[in-house]
This record gives C-alpha cells, sequence and structure tokens, in this order.
C-alpha cells in the first residue's frame, strides 16, 4: 500500500512539573530531508533518532520539534576573585555604592550558570516514538486516499482503453474498404492482390496495436505497485512517464475523430495521476 509524503503526528509526556512534546510533519521532497528543531539532543540520542527515523521513511522534507518544559537544574558560581578586584577598582575611583544582581549578571568573569537537564533520555526517544508512530499512521492514512483516488483513475483508463480497441478495430476495417474502393474507381485493370499488398502497407502509419499493448501493460503495472509495500512513487512516476508518452504516441497516429477523443481523455487521466504521484512517498 502506497503512503503520502506529507504527513503530521504529535506526542506529549507529562511527569510532574516537567513536559515533553514532540511534533514530526512533512512534506514533498524528491529525497528524505531530515530537520531537528528545538530541543538540543545529546549526540548520542540525536544518532538514535535519526537512524530510528531513516528505518521507516526514505522520502519527504520532515521537521521533528522537540520542546522540554522545567527540563533543568541550574548551577550558579561567583568567582569573588574577580568580583573583589572590581570592587577595589570601583572605590579607588570614587565608587562607594553596594552592587546589585542584576548588575553582578552583566559584569564578564564574576558570575556564572550551568544547566543540567534533569530529563532521562528515555524518556523523550519515548515521546519521539509516539509521535513517530502517529506520524506513520496520518502517511499511510493519507496514502490509503491516494490509493482509492489511483484506483478508480485506473479503472477509467482501462475502460478507455478496451473500448479504443474495438473502435480501432472498426476504424480500421472501414479504412481499408475506403482506400481499396478509391484505388479500384482510379486505377483499371490491377491485380486485387497488389492492391491489399498497398493497403497493408498504408495500414501500417495508423496501426497502433503496439501502443495499446504497451498502455495495457504500464497500467496493470501500476495497479500492481500501488498495492505494494514500501516507498514506490519514484517507480510509479517512471511508469506514468511511459504511459504518458505512448498517449501522445497514439493521438498522433490516430485520425479517427471518436477514437481521438477517447486517447485523449486517457492522457488527461494519466496527467493528472503524474500531478498525484508527487505526493507518494
Amino acid at each position: 500500500m502506497i503512503n503520502s509524503m506529507t504527513g503530521f503526528g504529535s506526542a506529549e509526556l507529562n511527569d510532574g512539573d516537567i513536559n515533553i512534546s514532540c511534533e514530526i510533519k512533512s512534506v514533498n521532497h524528491k529525497f528524505l530531508d531530515l530537520n531537528l528543531k528545538g530541543y538540543e539532543l545529546s549526540p548520542k540520542l540525536d544518532k538514535k533518532v535519526r537512524n530510528t527515523f531513516n528505518k521507516s521513511i526514505k522520502r519527504g522534507s520532515v521537521d521533528i520539534k522537540f520542546k522540554l518544559t522545567n527540563a533543568f537544574t541550574y548551577d550558579y558560581q561567583i568567582n569573588i576573585q574577580s568580583l573583589n578586584k572590581f570592587k577595589k577598582k570601583l572605590n579607588e575611583n570614587g565608587f562607594h555604592n553596594d552592587i546589585s544582581i542584576s548588575e553582578l549578571k552583566d559584569i564578564p568573569g564574576v558570575l556564572s550558570s550551568k544547566a543540567k537537564s534533569i530529563v532521562k533520555e528515555k524518556m523523550v526517544f519515548d515521546v519521539f516514538k509516539a509521535a513517530l508512530d502517529n506520524f506513520l499512521h496520518d502517511k499511510q492514512k493519507e496514502g490509503m486516499k491516494i490509493n482509492k483516488i489511483f484506483t478508480a483513475k485506473i479503472k477509467k483508463l482501462q475502460n478507455l482503453h478496451s473500448s479504443i480497441i474495438k473502435l480501432v478495430k472498426i476504424s480500421s476495417k472501414t479504412r481499408k474498404e475506403k482506400i481499396k474502393d478509391k484505388i479500384l474507381n482510379l486505377v483499371k485493370d490491377i491485380e486485387l492482390k497488389r492492391v491489399d499488398e498497398e493497403i497493408a502497407i498504408m495500414a501500417m502509419k495508423y496501426d497502433v496495436a503496439e501502443e495499446l499493448e504497451r498502455i495495457k501493460f504500464h497500467t496493470d503495472s501500476i495497479l500492481q505497485t500501488i498495492n505494494k509495500s514500501g516507498p514506490n512513487g519514484k517507480k510509479i512516476d517512471f511508469i506514468l512517464q511511459e504511459l504518458f508518452r505512448e498517449s501522445n504516441t497514439l493521438l498522433v497516429k490516430i485520425d479517427d475523430s471518436e477514437i481521438k477523443s477517447k486517447a485523449l481523455s486517457m492522457k488527461v487521466l494519466i496527467e493528472e495521476m503524474r500531478e498525484q504521484t508527487q505526493n507518494i512517498e
């Protein structure tokens, strides 16, 4: 079953005052472009998240956003030696006011702080996994919608294909009879065998049997591919390109207005499917 390249999934965990949330969203892209935003993960956890994600997704531009609230404790240190030097300089220059905390934090080399995470990496990863599961489910749900659209369009293609085959047989027979009558009316004393040979050569110019056969093959291939698991978007796009090329050739070779109209409808359907393919992983 095909998956959509667009999707969204989120998850959240509350543990006392600590809140951990993760959002994953993706849009169309030729390749996989993965971006981690928000809370900065440790190198180890970052690698684990990326490896886990890469096993599930092969295409799309993806943003994974982490947000943690009340996730840190802070240690503060005051460099007493530097502070005393600073106060001494103030006194030497006639400044005797006490220094406030707000002023202290702006003095270079005096006050420093160090943040320490109190959140276990497993908690962050578990929230990511839950968001990933929801994300994959959303992509599958959108993929089912695309699959339904594709199946309906393929059915229409198959019906048009069958109709064109029937009409081509009738048109071919009629064309041969008309050409034969014209030749016999214009030229007397000509062998019928030679006439039939010339008609066969002329009819080859309008023969679309190969194009119709290839259109059937590609249509069947798409139907099989959309029901296979895995990222098949590129393959479907390639098959549709071939279908589009065959439908163009068909239009060029056909001279019957009714058949041409059906071939044009076929081409429009293929173009619609090519646009939809841009959203298939």
